[in-house]
């Protein structure tokens, strides 16, 4: 049985479209429940052992209940993927279960002030928020159903720094409970205020969380980067802070995996729904004559066609970073995992329009930008980039940027070289520009000064990679019927982001004036 006619057989599972706050976080929860205990679905295992059909389940979940799709997330991708992604042997064994069968519903809290100073006396370390700046709000399970916390914090190590002071070794992960397991009752130490109604979202408990020297046993802390000993030793195969960070942060990029491919299957709701009653609703038409479908309008279709392309072109392209994803999960390539970093942050950042997350992207690409002229190597993500000053960037051709015909415009090779160009002319401007600002400004300042500049260029690569990856998925269609209506919704695609940008091409006459017009027109 499908997880969607799962739902649609049981009416008291089914969401309401007006539900209080406090109803809805109920019905929620007793959705995840019976989701796992009565469907057998054990999604901590799937995320495990085939992260594909993970990411479908959470995203069905998500068109089912979108507060349900976060909730499943919240507890397997971050809690759980933090305790088998981040811990060792001994917790897995003592969590999997419980976390997979939802015994131990937790949450995952990113608290970078917030300290784990190991006491040696009890083998102990006492977590503590230092204050109220440090307190950490809207995390998802805590303000009702959360039994147990992962909690990043700075380990710190009394006398083991120069002279006798406490060292500080970097952000680490520790399991932290936070209710009692059998009377559900807020433990010793923990401070838990509810965040409330929040529109769209209020089946999920986002709560506010902070520990007053609340204490843990060694053995909670997640230790496959980094390990404290009996005696208050630590080891880690990794020599620097900064290296186990981004280590740390690298093994629950699934995640951002995650939200990017759920995002995209909201979106698949919301054009179905408004398609459909686009179709179904009628109003006015030729006097005297029936009303006609509101869809037959063209500025109805103006707004919603390239809505219903863009939903086909993340699919694809979030179908193949689940594939990276998981083949990265299976070899642990350096290549991949580097490659799978940049591509879920851009997606999720470019899918669920938080622009602010573009920046590792933008980051990434100046640093490639930087190897290219070193002789170094670009990762295949960026290959392109290799031939942008001899090829994007070259003078367009005056017969060719005038070229208006429908065959020209819907060829592929002039889509993607267009996307193409304006990403090689973007990178080029900002890194001359943070060059120049480098001077007078510094790094931190030069950055800050081409913000703008960065989002706009790590936009305009995300775009190069879905349209990629939807022409390379139109050609690779087997049934042709299906491949010619792709074909067109991709034709849509590439032409309403050439035409919602065409400033960039008019300004250096990539586009001439005619040839502009009619890419507004198809």
């Amino acid at each position: 049985m499908r997880l969607f006619d799962f739902f649609r057989a049981r009416p008291d599972l089914q969401t309401p479209i007006e539900l209080p706050t406090a109803a809805h976080r109920d019905l929620c929860y007793r959705q995840l429940r019976t989701l796992v205990r009565e469907a057998g679905v054990r999604p901590l295992t799937l995320m495990a052992t085939d992260p594909a059909e993970y990411f479908a389940v959470m995203e069905a979940a998500g068109g089912a209940d979108i507060s349900l799709g976060v909730k499943l997330g919240v507890q397997y991708s971050l809690w759980g993927g933090s305790v088998i992604n981040l811990g060792t042997k001994k917790h897995r064994d003592k969590y999997f279960d419980g976390i997979d069968n939802l015994d131990y519903p937790g949450s995952n809290v990113q608290a970078l002030q917030t300290t784990a100073t190991f006491d040696h006396v009890t083998d102990e370390f006492i977590i503590n928020t230092p204050n109220d700046g440090a307190i950490k709000w809207w995390i998802s399970n805590a303000a009702l159903h959360g039994k147990f916390a992962t909690v990043f914090a700075r380990l710190i190590l009394p006398l083991q720094g120069k002279g006798g002071e406490a060292a500080d070794m970097g952000i680490h992960a520790f399991i932290v409970p936070i209710r009692d397991l059998e009377t559900h009752a807020v433990l010793p130490g923990i401070e838990i205020n509810d965040c409330g109604h929040k529109i769209g979202l209020n089946g999920v408990d986002n709560g506010a969380l902070r520990f007053r020297s609340v204490r843990i046993p060694r053995d909670n802390l997640l230790n496959r980067f980094g390990d404290v000993s009996r005696d208050g030793k630590y080891t880690s195969s990794l020599p620097t802070i900064n290296k186990r960070f981004a280590a740390t942060l690298g093994e629950l990029v699934g995640g951002r995996v995650g939200i990017a491919y759920c995002s995209v299957g909201v979106l698949k709701v919301a054009v179905t729904i408004v398609v459909r009653y686009a179709l179904l609703r009628h109003q006015f038409g030729p006097p005297k004559q029936p009303e006609i479908s509101v869809l037959d309008y063209q500025s109805h279709q103006h707004k919603l066609m390239p809505m219903l392309a863009s939903s086909y072109a993340f699919h694809f392209a979030t179908v193949q970073l689940v594939d990276k994803y998981s083949e990265m999960k299976k070899t642990n390539d350096e290549d991949l995992i580097a490659d799978v970093h940049v591509l879920s942050s851009g997606l999720k950042a470019y899918i669920t329009s938080y622009t602010a997350k573009s920046i590792s992207v933008a980051g990434d690409l100046l640093k490639q930008y930087q190897e290219n002229f070193k002789g170094g190597t670009l990762s295949v993500t960026w290959n392109y980039l290799r031939d942008s000053m001899s090829t994007y960037l070259s003078q367009p051709n005056p017969v060719t940027a005038r070229w208006e015909g429908e065959d020209h415009l819907r060829d592929p090779n002039f889509q993607l070289d267009a996307f193409r160009y304006r990403t090689s002319r973007l990178l080029h401007s900002v890194a001359a520009r943070l060059q120049k600002h480098s001077k007078t400004l510094g790094g931190f300042g030069a950055w800050n000064r081409c913000l703008n500049h960065l989002l706009t260029l790590a936009e305009s690569h995300i775009e190069s990679v879905i349209l990629a990856k939807f022409i390379e998925s139109v050609k690779s269609c087997p049934d042709e019927k299906s491949r010619e209506v792709l074909k067109l919704v991709c034709d849509l695609y590439a032409l309403d982001r050439i035409w919602q940008d065409i400033g960039t091409y008019r300004n250096v006459d990539y586009v001439a004036p005619n040839k502009a017009k009619v890419c507004g027109l198809i």
